[in-house]
């Protein structure tokens, strides 16, 4: 694995996302679960990973629970494709991504700050 210019150079990206953008990466912690990181300065409220196309949302958070700045939050996915919707505590949309890959070794979202 190597880092050229804003790229990371590996078999399993999805993404190439500038330095400091939202970013989906495959491989996970665990195999068949998704990560959700807040690297943002923002506490997110909501976040939404349904199938791709389907027009649903589906907060994957409890109804207390909330994802603070540094902190992360992960859910067991089947692989396939899905929308993600993340929201701030006020119902703004904060990251909207269509068509997420979720391989077999699932997925690390990124959250870095509003889009």
């Amino acid at each position: 694995m190597r880092i050229w210019g804003t790229c990371l150079a590996a078999s399993w990206v999805l993404a190439c996302a500038p330095r400091g953008a939202n970013s989906v990466t495959a491989g996970s912690h665990l195999p068949g679960t998704v990560l959700f990181r807040n690297h943002s300065e923002e506490v997110v409220c909501e976040v939404s990973l349904t199938a791709a196309g389907s027009g649903l949302e589906r907060d994957r958070l409890g109804p207390a629970e909330v994802i603070p700045p540094g902190g992360g939050r992960d859910w067991r996915l089947a692989a396939g494709r899905y929308d993600l919707r993340a929201r701030s505590c006020a119902r703004t949309l904060v990251w909207e991504q269509q068509d997420v890959e979720v391989p077999e070794a699932g997925a690390v979202l990124t959250f870095r700050g509003r889009q």
